[in-house]
C-alpha cells in the first residue's frame, strides 16, 4: 500500500499506528527516506520515555543515528509528546533545552532537514508547535483517520491505547506459560 503523507500533523497523528500504541510523555525520532525523486517512505524511528531522555538526550540521538547511518534520509521529525500545564506559545514550550540538544545532536550526525516539535497529546485537534521555527504550528487530525491507521487496519495490526496494554497483549497468560513450561522431555 502506497501512503501519501500530508505534513507534520499527519505524521504525528500517525504515530500510534506506526508504533502500535499511543505515545505519551515520550520522545519520538522518526525518519523519512528518499525512495525516488517523487517518493519517500517512513524509515527507522526511536521512541523513548521522556523522563529518561531529559537526563541524556544524546544517547537516544546516537542510537537513532546508527539506525539511519547509511540510509537516504530525507528528513527527521523529533516529537516531544508532553502535556502542558497551561497553553504555551512558541517561545514557552516545555523541555526547550532538551529539544535544542536533540536538534544540535542530529545536526552533528549530518542530518540536515530536521524539525523538533512539541505536541501535548496524540489526539484529534491537539496543537503541535515547532521549537525551531517560531510561528510554525498546526493541529492533528483524528489519528484513526490517517493513512497510517488505514494501513495498520488493512494489515490486521491493533493499536493499543497504552504501551502497557500492548505488552500485556503479547505476554502469555500465567496458566498458559505454566502448561507450556512444564512439559517433560523424554529420551528418544
Amino acid at each position: 500500500m502506497t501512503l501519501t503523507i500530508d505534513g507534520t500533523g499527519y505524521m504525528l497523528a500517525g504515530l500510534p499506528a506506526i508504533i502500535g500504541f499511543v505515545p505519551r510523555h515520550s520522545l519520538v525520532l522518526l525518519s523519512t527516506l528518499h525512495r525516488s525523486n517523487t517518493l519517500c517512505t517512513v524509515g527507522p524511528m526511536i521512541r523513548a520515555d521522556l523522563g529518561y531522555v531529559v537526563t541524556d538526550p544524546g544517547q537516544y540521538v546516537d542510537a537513532f543515528a546508527r539506525q539511519v547511518d547509511d540510509l537516504p534520509v530525507q528528513s527527521v521529525l523529533a516529537a516531544v509528546i508532553r502535556p502542558l500545564n497551561e497553553p504555551a506559545d512558541d517561545t514557552d514550550l516545555p523541555r526547550r533545552d532538551t529539544a535544542d540538544t536533540i536538534a544540535t545532536s542530529l545536526t552533528g550526525h549530518g542530518l540536515t532537514d530536521i524539525d523538533v516539535v512539541h505536541v501535548p497529546d496524540i489526539a484529534p485537534g491537539a496543537r503541535w508547535r515547532s521549537y525551531r521555527t517560531p510561528g510554525r504550528h498546526g493541529a492533528l487530525p483524528d489519528p484513526a483517520t490517517t493513512v497510517f491507521a488505514a494501513a495498520a487496519a488493512a494489515e490486521g495490526r491493533v493499536v493499543a491505547d497504552r504501551r502497557q496494554d500492548l505488552v500485556a497483549a503479547s505476554v502469555p497468560a500465567p496458566s498458559m506459560c505454566a502448561n507450556a513450561c512444564s512439559t517433560r522431555s523424554t529420551p528418544l
